[in-house]
């Protein structure tokens, strides 16, 4: 005849929450909490140039279209004097 056991954790494998290895700590690691923050000011540093960047080129184009259809403009026109200054 077979009879039911419950199931066991010594039968599963699985560690008891006593046996089991604790959590690693932000304090308790080599580099210390420093390096992450010393990360993540890198990170936003590096996205704030970025977004500078990206908006500087931004601005010279919108500036070199609007003085490339000035100059079409007068061309267009008919006028003999038009350049780029």
């Amino acid at each position: 005849m077979i009879s039911i056991a419950p199931f066991s954790e010594e039968r599963s494998g699985i560690q008891a929450k006593d046996d089991a290895a604790p959590v690693r700590n932000v304090a308790d690691s080599e580099d210390g909490p420093e390096s992450e923050d010393d990360h993540r000011m890198r990170v936003n540093l590096f996205a704030a140039v970025a977004i500078v960047v990206l908006i500087a080129l931004g601005v010279w184009l919108a500036n070199a279209l609007v003085e490339t259809q000035r100059v079409q403009g007068c061309y267009s026109s008919g006028a003999r004097t038009c350049s780029l200054i």
